[in-house]
């Protein structure tokens, strides 16, 4: 559905809701759910070291995987949806965190539950800046 359509259903009040402005919300949400089984599956895979191309601090990981998840959310949710979001992966990054402690082959760490939340809003504080609206200016300029 294109943008002159929305602003005409839009009515008097000129409103459009900034979750429909996206013409391939589905697919963006499931490139988001993605995300979040790739985050599963690397805190409970015994040594994730050995699968990802990526080297740096543990705690750095953790904040840059929620960051990452949460401003994708953010470019796909608004208003109560986005922070419906970020608590969802806050409560995902302390289960994952339990769980980790449960498996055997892997710990739990209190601080990595801290850098899962700080990443969580550091993601949620840029889903209120223009880098929100990057999804929109990808369908804009590329997608026709």
């Amino acid at each position: 559905m294109n943008t002159d359509r929305l602003k005409q259903d839009a009515g008097k009040s000129g409103v459009i809701p900034e979750e429909d402005v996206l013409r391939y919300k589905n697919i963006w949400r499931l490139i988001g759910y993605l995300i979040i089984i790739t985050i599963i599956v690397l805190s409970l895979i015994p040594d994730p070291d050995k699968v990802t191309p990526f080297h740096a601090s543990d705690k750095l990981m953790h904040t840059l995987a929620y960051a990452f998840a949460m401003l994708w959310f953010g470019f796909c949710f608004k208003g109560k949806k986005l922070f419906t979001s970020a608590a969802a992966l806050v409560l995902l990054g302390i289960v994952l965190e339990i769980v980790q402690g449960q498996t055997g082959y892997r710990t739990m760490d209190f601080y990595d539950g801290v850098a899962n939340c700080a990443g969580v809003f550091t993601g949620l504080v840029l889903s209120f800046s223009r880098l929100s609206n990057a999804l929109q200016y990808i369908e804009q300029r590329f997608i026709k």
